[in-house]
């Protein structure tokens, strides 16, 4: 079986080829990438998951290996957004991310995303590398290495906190819906919008490593549930996020689902004029 990663990384069918035997090798590549080709000197790594099934094993699982390279790995202590551990990676100078995520994939899925020490995906011409590792000589020496849980959700809602005006949405008296489609938004965007003391709908806010019997993408037809909950309620607007919380959808106060690309028209022309 070939590991080969797109642009979102490798995913594959958990217990198929999605096996421990195949994320040691994938783990070990991407450590062995990092060794000889890495960006920085910075020995630290993080290790994340998004909610589904045996995620948090398969972490722990690459970082017990990391770690034996002489990584110090910054393992994330629950399920995490893919935005926060792009943030993390920044925010704590790792030399990357090995994160458990696929995604909007179905539940039978796993898969996982490498990230570099920018915090963006890698490109192609770093995942061929890695992909060439795996079927190499996969040894990782060094020894020296650790792990420590990690919590990303402090620093990267302070961080949220400076970038968005957070009194103009105060000040709209807006009432809103989320729903995280079972996924790792939940405890974050919920979170600090009830902080800054708006009133908030959440939608599935509990781990279901099944997604409810359906892929999580917040794709229209997949959020009829908040489109109901924002008509009937007389909600301003209702968000939803995919399972690792970087892809979104909303649906306005009539019931109308505004595009991802509707809305990043919407945002330039918000930074253009406003900020």
């Amino acid at each position: 079986m070939s590991i080969r990663f797109g642009t979102s990384g490798w995913r594959a069918v958990i217990a198929d080829e999605f096996t421990y035997a195949n994320v040691g090798k994938a783990t070990r590549a991407i450590c062995r990438y990092l060794k000889t080709e890495g960006t920085t000197d910075s020995k630290t790594l993080i290790i994340g998951h998004d909610s589904r099934f045996m995620g948090e094993r398969f972490s722990a699982f690459a970082g017990g290996i990391a770690a034996t390279g002489g990584f110090r790995v910054l393992l994330c202590s629950g399920p995490t957004p893919t935005p926060a551990i792009s943030f993390a990676i920044r925010d704590q100078k790792a030399c990357g991310a090995i994160n458990f995520t696929a995604s909007h994939n179905p539940p039978e899925y796993q898969g996982i995303k490498f990230s570099t020490a920018d915090g963006a995906p890698a490109l192609p011409e770093i995942t061929g590398k890695i992909e060439a590792l795996v079927e190499g000589d996969l040894a990782i020496n060094g020894g020296g290495g650790s792990v420590e849980e990690f919590n990303p959700q402090p620093a990267y809602l302070d961080d949220l906190r400076k970038k968005v005006h957070f009194s103009l949405i105060e000040n709209s008296n807006g009432k809103f819906a989320y729903d995280p489609l079972w996924g790792t938004g939940r405890g974050y965007l919920d979170e600090i919008l009830q902080k800054h003391g708006l009133e908030v709908e959440t939608l599935h806010d509990w781990r279901d490593v099944t997604f409810g019997g359906r892929s999580p993408e917040p794709a229209e037809a997949q959020l009829e549930e908040l489109r109901r909950t924002v008509i009937e309620k007389k909600l301003s607007l209702g968000v939803a996020t995919d399972g690792d919380a970087d892809r979104f959808g909303i649906i306005d106060s009539g019931g109308e689902f505004i595009t991802p690309n509707q809305l990043v028209a919407l945002l330039t022309d918000y930074l253009a004029e406003s900020r």
